[in-house]
């Protein structure tokens, strides 16, 4: 009986460990993560017609007032609704290949406007135009090496959903978090 009482625990073991489980957590996560950024779960049809549907979805979800989320208290939605009012960056799509980033001027946050051209390049990647003139007024002559070494980039977006995209600059390799905000 001592026997029989010993057993149990090393079969209760076996048996939980037999039992088919469902699909692991890394194959889960891969797949969502899949889904977010690639779009699909499924097999892409082929990556240039998959980078073409990919950027006509973007462009069709891109109009609209959005906010950088990185350095912002998003603690409650109405200073949510604040920021958008006080700090949203327009987004107008210019053409079936590009659209533009127009911050406008609102005192005291800012006095000058300002705008940049995000042009279609592959993929995920948009080449960035900003006007160095008006990037003068903004930041001042004294900021000359940066304007200039801004005037034109490389950055990444990804849709993670209507209201969501993410932002990876390659120059400096730093990410940004844009939100919608509501409309009216």
């Amino acid at each position: 009986m001592t026997k029989i009482i010993h057993l149990v625990p090393i079969l209760m073991g076996s048996m939980i460990w037999s039992t088919p489980t469902p699909a692991s957590e890394p194959y889960d996560e891969l797949v969502q993560a899949r889904a977010k950024i690639i779009g699909t779960s499924k097999l892409v049809p082929g990556q240039q017609v998959w980078r073409q549907q990919n950027h006509e979805k973007f462009m069709s979800q891109i109009e609209g007032i959005w906010i950088s989320a990185n350095e912002i208290d998003l603690s409650t939605e109405s200073v949510f609704h604040q920021t958008c009012r006080d700090l949203g960056f327009t987004f107008h799509k210019l053409n079936d290949y590009s659209f533009e980033m127009f911050l406008p001027a609102k005192p005291p946050f800012r006095k000058d406007e300002i705008h940049s051209e995000y042009i279609f390049k592959d993929g995920f990647l948009y080449n960035i135009r900003n006007d160095i003139e008006q990037q003068f007024k903004v930041f001042g002559k004294t900021q000359g090496p940066k304007v200039l070494r801004n005037a034109n980039s490389v950055s990444a977006l990804i849709a993670l959903g209507p209201n969501t995209m993410l932002e990876i600059d390659f120059d400096y390799g730093t990410p940004t978090l844009w939100g919608r905000c509501p409309s009216g």
